[in-house]
């Protein structure tokens, strides 16, 4: 197995878990999630404020907008991905240098 293909397979193991949210993470954004629904509830207002008669214009508009959150949501997605998978492969470099310094150690001890 290939180090790309250790590191999905290991990340996919973990994602359920990474990607909860525990009660820490919900204090930690607790005022971006607050400033998310305000934001939210301001777009809906201002979707809802459009007159009657333009349904097609607010159609494209809350179509535009999901699929501009979907390809953010990606984006997002695919650097939290790789910055895991690269984090997990330095860590995994760093215990095997310790063990290399160990054995090392050992040999010269010896």
């Amino acid at each position: 197995m290939n180090k790309e293909s250790l590191l999905s397979f290991l990340y996919k193991e973990r994602e359920f878990d990474i990607l909860t949210l525990e009660k820490n993470d919900k204090k930690n954004l607790k005022e971006l999630l607050k400033d998310r629904d305000i934001k939210n509830k301001q777009l809906e207002i201002a979707v809802n404020n459009i007159p009657n008669g333009f349904e097609n214009i607010i159609n494209n508009l809350e179509k535009a907008i999901q699929e501009k959150l979907e390809i953010e949501n990606s984006i997002n997605g695919y650097f939290s991905e790789k910055a895991y998978k690269e984090g997990f492969f330095d860590a995994i470099k760093c215990i095997m240098r310790c063990i290399d310094n160990e054995n090392n150690n050992e040999h010269k001890r010896n």
